[in-house]
Formats: structure tokens, sequence, C-alpha cells
């Protein structure tokens, strides 16, 4: 990909006539942390919490060709706010940013005046792989590789019944009354029924994440079958 392509909601910004005109800064990742002051320490306490802020990356945009301005106005519009896909790819096409939100101001004003405009594009704070990983788990004590070097966060969709258990490495969640299907969703923090109600009440445990490199995952109780989909996640 070359330094004046972006690709963002399925489409290459060439396709509507624009390019990236300067090189956009990419915030480092900021992990959050509390400062606890501490009688007879000098300086507070500082305890990193293991979070991470949204990145926020600035990008330049020009209008390559003035023909048919009005028109080209549109798309550009419908690009940045007729969203169905908000993977966001610059300078590399293996991995991609998750945009939450999109800001740009007068885009028309902008060009009229600069020739140029501006638009900010929110982030989640890790890039992660272009697809998600779909795994079938089919047997306990199974194996699955996390590629990324942040991990990743699990859905675990199970069919069973009764009382059941899921271990992931050393990180367990117990689920009573499951009545044919649940689905257990760490990046969301919820444990839902087949219609989407929650079923938090009847979970016991911690929500688990995937671990840069092997992962052992086991179970117990009536289960004829669990996916596990997640997508690598990289600093």
């Amino acid at each position: 990909m070359n330094e004046y392509e972006l690709i963002f909601n399925s489409r290459n910004c060439t396709e509507i006539d624009l390019y990236v005109s300067k090189y956009p800064s990419i915030p480092l990742l900021t992990e959050e942390i509390e400062k606890i002051p501490v009688e007879g320490r000098n300086g507070d306490l500082t305890v990193k919490k293991g979070t991470y802020q949204d990145r926020s990356i600035s990008v330049k945009f020009r209008l390559l060709d003035m023909n048919n301005y009005w028109g080209k106005l549109d798309l550009v519009y419908e690009w940045l706010t007729d969203i169905t896909d908000n993977r966001l790819l610059y300078d590399r096409q293996d991995r991609c940013f998750r945009v939450k939100n999109v800001t740009f101001g007068d885009i028309n004003k902008q060009l009229q005046v600069y020739g140029e405009f501006d638009v900010e594009f929110t982030v989640e704070p890790f890039m992660e792989d272009l697809n998600e990983m779909r795994v079938n788990i089919s047997s306990s004590n199974f194996t699955a590789v996390c590629q990324g070097n942040r991990g990743a966060e699990t859905l675990f969709i199970v069919n069973g019944q009764g009382n059941i258990q899921i271990t992931v490495n050393d990180v367990t969640m117990s689920i009573n009354n499951v009545n044919g299907y649940v689905e257990i969703d760490s990046k969301l923090l919820q444990v839902r029924n087949a219609d989407g109600t929650s079923k938090d009440n009847d979970a016991i445990g911690d929500f688990a994440r995937m671990v840069p490199g092997t992962n052992n995952i086991s179970y117990i109780g009536n289960i004829s079958n669990i996916e596990l989909i997640f997508t690598n996640q990289y600093r």
C-alpha cells in the first residue's frame, strides 16, 4: 500500500479521488494508570491498570480531481458516514484498526479555502487481523494458538445442557441451567442466551482472554459442541 492510500469502509480513498496528503501520526499506546497517595511515601504509588486508551488518528486528505466536485463530495460524505465496515488500513494490508468514531468539519469549506480537509478517526487501542478466527473445540484439553502479541478476547458459543464449566488456561467460568445454547463474550463481558437475553446471573467466575501462543481449553458438563471465535490483537 502506498503512503497516499488509505482503506476504510471497504474502499480505498483513491477510488473516490482522494489521497492522503500528509503522513498521519499514529499515537503510541497509553496504558491507564492510577496514582494513589501513600502516607510517608515520596510521590504517589503508581498502579498500572492493564487497560489502554483509544487512539486518535488524524488524516489530511486532498481531492485529486475537482471535476464533478459536488458529486465527489457526496461520495466522500457517504464513505465517512454510511459505515458498514469499520476496518481502517494504512501503511500495511495485513492488519487493521477498528474505528469507533469519525469526526470531520465542513469539508466543502476546507476544500475551497485550503484544497484539503482533515478527518479524525477514533480507533480501538490495538491493531488486529483483518478476519476473525473460528475454532471448533472437539474435546476437552484442547489446544488453540493465538498469534497476536496482545492476545485476544474470546467468544465461546456453547451447545449443551445443565451446569457447565469452561477453563481457559487458569481462568474458569461456570454457567448453570444452560438450555441448549449459551454465549460467553469476554469483549462485552456478557453471558447470553440464544435470544440475546442476559444469563449473567447464572454465571460464576471470570471472563477468559487468549494469551499469546498456546492456550489450553478444557470443559466439564453435558456439552455437545463449542465454537471459539477470536481475533488476534497486536500492540
